[in-house]
């Protein structure tokens, strides 16, 4: 609701029912707006703020009462673009809104004087209602995009730099410093899906930044997150989605459905809750992202399938050791080598079948078992007394063949 002393002025100006009748035509404007952005998926934003539409609607009515029309915008306006600028919205979005409230709120007003206002004083009280409106949002319009620039610029300087310091402590402690989430601009209860987002080619291709910004968005509206918070850095862009009824697998929804960006690594955490899974998931990302980097190539990584290779390649050399120690015998870069080494992964990976092992590899069954046979004459520890270690060192093997030596 918006702040007391809006609402105060509004019923001594207007009175109780017309202050009633606006907060309800309000809500009923969000709603139809909200439901437009869900019927129209290249509309993006995390929909209209409802403070700010009330606050606006009551203000311009007060405006039209007193005849002020150059009165200032409410508070409520700067606090939502405030919020819209840390949550990475574009100032287009935000004022695609505040002219569907505008069109809304004038088509609901002209409803009600075509049927309050005799026929002889219709056309003048249209005229000046419609005049009084327009004065009134573009007034609104030019102080909001003002206000978008000077928050803007100061939150990516010195707000910019206090949010990631803010970020890193969470992740470096696993709680938050008091007053992060009006600083963040995300709510920290509840569950959360952190990404690391990174060019492949050092110097970033031409519309890099918008191609991420659009991905962003398109991920929030596919997993109905929230609100999003993206961080900048040198070396990439941490996304941070709070999520509602998110999906049951949202990583897996959104890999499955959106696109990554060209050109971009795209790596996501675990979904965590509350602060501790912030932590835990924003982590993750930055893990998933270590593998990722290894590939140079574009593409999605995720956690739950990189994250083995993560602890081990967060020591490239160790992971090297361990790779050709286990896999001694059979680190060779020919082809039969390679060959036998694929064969044994799909073997092991698929719980010792054969037939599944035949399935993915498109061969018979009985070469599965052939090749797996002289795999195992050629290590020098057993392939099938452990499987794990096996597997784990295929693994590293198959996707970073430089480990092998």
């Amino acid at each position: 609701m918006s702040l007391p002393e809006t609402v105060a002025r509004a019923r001594a100006v207007l009175g109780d029912e017309p202050t009633a009748w606006a907060i309800q035509r309000s809500k009923q404007i969000c709603d139809t707006y909200e439901a437009s952005v869900r019927a129209d998926p290249t509309i993006t934003g995390d929909g209209l703020d409802r403070v700010a539409c009330e606050a606006a609607l009551l203000t311009v009515l007060v405006n039209l009462r007193t005849g002020r029309a150059e009165a200032p915008a409410p508070p409520e306006g700067f606090e939502s673009v405030r919020r819209a600028v840390r949550q990475g919205a574009r100032i287009e979005t935000i004022l695609r809104v505040v002219w569907f409230s505008h069109t809304a709120a004038q088509m609901a007003l002209l409803e009600v004087l075509s049927r309050e206002v005799p026929a002889e004083r219709l056309a003048d009280e249209l005229r000046a209602v419609s005049v009084g409106l327009f004065e009134f949002v573009d007034g609104l319009v030019g102080e909001l995009a003002t206000a978008y620039d000077q928050e803007r610029a100061a939150w990516h300087g010195r707000l910019a730099a206090l949010r990631r310091q803010t970020m890193d402590h969470i992740v470096e402690h696993g709680t938050a410093p008091d007053g992060s989430e009006q600083l963040l601009g995300i709510r920290l209860r509840g569950d959360h899906l952190a990404a690391v987002i990174r060019s492949v080619d050092p110097a970033p291709p031409t519309g890099w930044d918008g191609n991420v910004t659009r991905y962003v968005a398109a991920v929030s509206a596919t997993i109905e997150a929230l609100n999003s918070l993206v961080l900048d850095q040198p070396d990439g862009s941490t996304v941070i989605w709070s999520l509602s009824a998110a999906p049951r697998d949202p990583v897996s929804v959104v890999t499955d459905r959106v696109p990554h960006p060209p050109g971009s690594i795209v790596a996501f955490g675990p979904v965590g809750r509350d602060v501790a899974g912030l932590q835990s998931s924003v982590l993750g990302a930055r893990q998933a992202a270590l593998v990722g980097g290894q590939h140079q190539s574009e593409g999605s990584w995720t956690y739950d399938d990189v994250g083995l290779q993560a602890v081990l390649l967060a020591d490239p050399e160790a992971a090297g050791r361990y790779v050709r120690h286990v896999l001694k015998g059979l680190t060779d870069g020919d082809a039969k080598s390679a060959m036998l080494r694929e064969t044994l992964w799909a073997y092991l990976r698929h719980g010792r079948s054969r037939l599944a092992a035949a399935e993915e590899l498109h061969i018979a069954p009985n070469t599965v078992a052939y090749r797996v046979r002289q795999a195992d004459e050629r290590l020098e520890r057993p392939a099938l007394d452990d499987p794990t270690p096996m597997v784990v060192a295929l693994s590293l093997a198959r996707d970073f063949p430089a480990l092998l030596g």
